[in-house]
């Protein structure tokens, strides 16, 4: 959480399945976009310009490191 509310909050069904990654604020839910098709995402945190860091990749190689702006 930031210091204007805005949360992120992370989905996933367990194992090997795909993340999601979602952006709470004002009581509106936006997913994150995915980055890697077939691949996953990890929002780690979020700054109070609204630029949330995380990662993304393919289980099979490497992760990298990605910025979304909101």
């Amino acid at each position: 959480m930031n210091n204007h509310d805005a949360v992120l909050v992370q989905s996933t069904t367990g194992g090997f399945d795909p993340t999601r990654e979602f952006l709470w604020r004002d009581g509106t839910v936006t997913e994150l976009p995915s980055l890697v098709p077939g691949g996953y995402v990890e929002a780690d945190q979020i700054n109070d310009r609204g630029q949330i860091a995380g990662m993304a990749g393919l289980r099979t190689a490497r992760s990298h490191a990605v910025l979304w702006r909101t």
